[in-house]
């Protein structure tokens, strides 16, 4: 919809916009041959990757290629401060985190933090556990506690949140994308209906209400996006888009 807006009004210093898709499929592997696809089709820039495992995977391809690549949603910390030709939309997470923890240990009093992450987004995930471990050195009596694990269809999240609640946490922290968080929100809340539970902007979607019915009720996220922003712009772009689509 966007190059569509865009070409409406003569495109780009009247150029219109061609937009070619490639799918990843989430396989840093995939990711660099798309890439290499698109840098020899010369194209003007890349828009992507979604998650920060795909942009770490395919950083020094666009680097080599000096080709801009912007990502509309990858906030690993591991690609801050670095001269390169990796442009983000997203604030690092650090900052998101820095927010989280307060709100954890400051505003709750939680000193026994579980962290479940997803080791096929690591770039992304591991390092909410980091930066929350860091704060182990200035809270007394402060354990974050890692429980990495790798999303796949034959994972059995009853066995992994019985891992989790085994740790016996005050709260537990949920690093995944939607389905995953969701799925084992009902596990978590089948046994233990008491102990609170955080995500992240990864799993921040319609998704996560639908598949999480009940057990998606009292979550906290950490996120920038706020929904109901009401610029005329924005506004405008949305009824456009819903329309259109």
């Amino acid at each position: 919809y966007a190059v569509e807006e865009i070409n409406r009004t003569g495109g780009i210093n009247g150029r219109n916009v061609e937009l070619i898709s490639k799918d990843d499929k989430q396989d840093p592997d995939i990711a660099r041959q798309v890439v290499r696809e698109l840098i020899d089709e010369k194209v003007t820039a890349i828009v992507g990757h979604f998650t920060s495992a795909m942009s770490m995977a395919t950083v020094d391809e666009i680097n080599k290629a000096k080709l801009v690549m912007v990502s509309p949603t990858t906030s690993t910390n591991l690609l801050t401060s670095i001269d390169d030709f990796f442009i983000r939309v997203m604030s690092p997470n650090k900052a998101a985190i820095d927010e989280l923890a307060d709100h954890m240990f400051n505003t709750l009093g939680l000193r026994r933090i579980a962290v479940v992450y997803d080791k096929l987004n690591e770039a992304y995930s591991k390092s909410w556990y980091d930066r929350l471990a860091d704060q182990q050195r200035a809270i007394d009596g402060l354990s974050v506690i890692p429980i990495p694990y790798t999303s796949s269809q034959e994972l059995k999240f009853a066995d992994l949140a019985a891992q989790v609640l085994a740790e016996s946490p005050d709260g537990i922290l949920v690093v995944t994308a939607a389905l995953d968080a969701s799925m084992l929100c009902q596990q978590f809340r089948k046994s233990d209906t008491d102990t609170a539970i955080f995500s992240t902007m990864w799993a921040m979607t319609e998704d996560f209400i639908q598949h999480g019915g009940p057990a998606a009720e009292g979550v906290t996220f950490a996120h920038w996006f706020y929904k109901e922003y009401q610029s005329s712009r924005s506004e405008n772009f949305r009824n456009g888009y819903q329309e259109r689509f």
